[in-house]
Formats: structure tokens, C-alpha cells, sequence
């Protein structure tokens, strides 16, 4: 769990700063193509990653994988001072909200410990605590001198609002698969490692393709999209329950391109 913790603490910290500087870097009019490009190397690792760890674990040596990860963080240290050397520094900002990140942590472990609690009811108890401090940190934030949100970010009659909601949903909606299906395909279908990899690589090729498909979207053609995507994302999830356990498995490798 400490690796977990702290490799949890390192990926977010590169994650989230990754898109404050995207934000800061580029001009706006290249930001649609940047975040593409962003995704196109998600999606090569979330390709990579259930390949390598699935060959990784049937050969018998799944530490392995884990040094390859503190490799490529030391390169990834080692090659960011010279990348971002001629960035230029950032004025002082309001500050730092440190009551809505502690609010937002707390939240977040009561739903990672529902994950190790082994009787239903208490873990379903911890996952709607989780959520109902998640919901607290915008009440606080509200209200808070330092923002760690926009303006009525909380509000869904915004478009602020509305559209934080609308990530948290389809972000939420479209992890499950990638987190769970490797256990859930080895479990019920019998897959091996490298098998059920290959089944979360098909989704991250579509994903990213995808991604590169739409990044130059203008117009009408932006909300078009964003419209697809939920309807086909929908339609995946409820395909998805019935055909994962006994149905027929190509559907799940369609829904995984859609």
C-alpha cells in the first residue's frame, strides 16, 4: 500500500502539472491538437503497459515492472530541467487551498479503503462517504478565500458547472473497464495475463485514435462529437455487463473501439 501511495502521489503530482503547464505553454488555438497529442502518448502506455505487465507476470518476474517504473521516472526527472529551461516563471499566485486538497484526500481514501474492505456493506458505506466528502469540497470551496475550483464550478445551470460534471461522469464511466477488466477477464473467461493486455490494448488504440480523429473539430462538430462519444459510451457500458460474464466476447472488443 505504500507503493501504491506514493506511486499514486507521483503520477497525479506529473499528471495534473502536465496540463497547468500545457495551458500556460501554448497558444490556445493549438491546445484541441497538444491535448491530442497528450492522449496519443496515454494511449501508447496504456498499450504498452497491459502488454508488457501481462508477458511480465507469465514469465514470473512481476517486480521487474515495477523497476521499470522508477527507471522511467529517474529519466523523466534527469530530462525535465533541460525541456522546460526556457519557460518562462510564473508571477505569484492567491495561493494554496490546503482545506479542500486535505477534504479532497480524505474523500479519496475512504473510497481506496472500500477497496480492501472484504463485506459489502461497509465498503459500499465507504465508497458513498467517499463521495459525499467529495461533494464537500465544493461547499467548502464556495466559500474558501484560495479557490481550488472555478467560479460556481458546483453549479450544474453553468457551463462551468455542467461541464466539470459531464468529465467526472464520462472519465468515471470509461476507468472501469480499463481498471477491472484484466481480473474480471482472467476470472470469468479464463484469460491469461498477456490475453486479457491484449483486450485493454484494443481499447487504448481506439481511444487514442479516436482522440487524433476529433482534435481538429470546429465548429458544430464539437459538440456533435462529445454527443457521439456519451451515446456510444452508454450503449458500451450496458453491452458491456451483459456480454463480459457469458456473451459473446466480440462484443466486448466492438465496445471497446466505440
Amino acid at each position: 500500500y505504500q507503493r501504491r501511495v506514493h506511486g499514486g502521489l507521483g503520477s497525479g503530482w506529473i499528471s495534473g502539472f502536465a496540463m497547468v503547464a500545457i495551458a500556460l505553454m501554448f497558444p490556445e488555438r493549438h491546445l484541441a491538437r497538444v491535448f491530442a497529442s497528450v492522449t496519443f502518448i496515454w494511449g501508447i502506455a496504456t498499450v504498452l503497459g497491459p502488454l508488457f505487465g501481462g508477458a511480465v507476470l507469465e514469465a514470473g518476474g512481476w517486480r521487474d515492472v515495477f523497476w521499470l517504473f522508477a527507471l522511467q521516472a529517474g529519466v523523466f526527472a534527469a530530462a525535465a530541467p533541460f525541456l522546460l529551461k526556457g519557460a518562462a516563471k510564473a508571477g505569484g499566485g492567491p495561493g494554496i487551498p490546503w482545506t479542500q486538497l486535505g477534504v479532497l484526500g480524505l474523500g479519496v481514501a475512504a473510497i481506496a479503503a472500500a477497496d480492501v474492505v472484504q463485506r459489502p456493506g461497509p465498503a459500499i458505506g465507504l465508497v458513498v462517504a467517499g463521495l459525499a466528502v467529495l461533494t464537500l469540497v465544493i461547499w467548502i470551496d464556495h466559500r474558501a478565500r484560495v479557490r481550488l475550483l472555478p467560479h460556481r464550478a458546483g453549479d450544474l445551470r453553468t457551463v462551468c458547472g455542467s461541464g466539470y460534471f459531464s468529465m467526472f461522469a464520462l472519465t468515471a464511466a470509461t476507468m472501469g473497464f480499463a481498471i477491472y477488466a484484466p481480473p474480471l477477464l482472467q476470472t470469468l473467461r479464463g484469460f491469461s495475463p498477456l490475453g486479457a493486455g491484449y483486450a485493454i490494448g484494443s481499447e487504448s488504440a481506439a481511444w487514442t485514435l479516436a482522440a487524433m480523429l476529433v482534435a481538429g473539430a470546429t465548429g458544430l462538430w464539437d459538440g456533435r462529437w462529445i454527443r457521439i462519444g456519451t451515446v456510444l459510451l452508454i450503449a458500451s457500458l450496458a453491452i458491456l455487463a451483459w456480454s463480459m460474464a457469458d456473451g459473446p466476447f466480440w462484443w466486448a472488443h466492438v465496445l471497446c473501439v466505440d
